[in-house]
């Protein structure tokens, strides 16, 4: 009995757990072909090394992506340090890395989310939220166009929309700096939870991509001016989508942070504002 329950106990040990391509290959994205229906999305370039990450435009000089998207851990991955000023852009293109047009950005702006109790106990020194979003803006506006659009933000009226088993859409560039992949996918995954102390909701992490770091996750509407057309309404951006989680990846609520976004308020959230 007792080599018996030493066995079962250790087995674990050697079981090795699902990679990020193993998801892919069991649920495989969808090749974005018609850019029309996804001319929101946006390529965040880096300079420092391969590191790259998502967002979506909002007007014709903003796009808003994961504040995580702005920062790298040191080499001791004690504290978080700034990317340099050196940030590009690139919409309008199904490939991450040619096509569409590139725009440099001019500045860079924090949003501040509400920090969570659990993060504070995990981080005590924490000096920043893992949920911030950033705008990037740049003072050459974006030719808009059937391939390059803003897309509507989400606000409070909208928030009927975002219910347990709704069906949303994820789309954007595989960001993992190991991976060779760089065409603009999308797929579809529903809502399994809703946060109702703190902006965020969580969508069905077997459905969704790896490394999708500032993914927006949208809901298509009918269009007022069309039987046929659907407009494209930004729910909100993944705030985790650099790792696999059991069973769920959050996603930060963009209805929480519209007006600010758009500079009508100056801020959201203070940087010591708990949820």
């Amino acid at each position: 009995m007792k080599i018996i329950f030493l066995v079962c106990a250790f087995v674990p040990l050697f079981v090795t757990p699902l990679k990020c391509e193993d998801y892919e290959n069991i649920y495989t994205p969808v090749l974005v072909t018609d850019l029309s229906r996804f001319c929101f999305n946006a390529a965040i370039l880096l300079a420092e090394g391969d590191t790259k990450c998502n967002g979506a435009i909002i007007s014709s000089t903003k796009i808003v992506t994961s504040y995580k998207c702005m920062i790298h851990f040191d080499e001791h991955h004690s504290m978080y340090l700034p990317f340099s000023k050196n940030i590009s852009v690139r919409v309008g293109s199904t490939e991450r890395l040619s096509g569409g047009i590139i725009r440099h950005v001019d500045n860079v702006r924090r949003i501040s989310f509400p920090l969570d109790d659990i993060t504070l106990r995990r981080y005590p020194n924490i000096q920043h939220a893992i949920n911030d979003l950033a705008v990037l803006s740049f003072k050459k506006p974006l030719p808009l166009g059937p391939t390059i659009c803003p897309i509507r933000l989400a606000e409070k009226k909208d928030d009927i929309y975002i219910k347990e088993g709704s069906l949303v859409e994820m789309s954007g560039y595989n960001t993992h700096r190991f991976r060779n992949i760089t065409e603009l996918r999308s797929l579809t995954s529903q809502i399994i939870e809703i946060n109702n102390k703190c902006p965020t909701f969580h969508i069905e992490e077997r459905f969704t991509m790896c490394s999708m770091e500032g993914a927006p996750v949208i809901l298509r509407q009918k269009s007022n001016s069309s039987t046929t057309m659907e407009e494209p309404l930004l729910l909100g951006i993944s705030a985790k989508g650099r790792r696999i989680t059991v069973d769920r990846n959050e996603i930060v609520k963009m209805s929480a942070f519209s007006k600010c976004l758009m500079d009508n308020e100056k801020m959201c959230f203070t940087v010591a504002s708990r949820c």
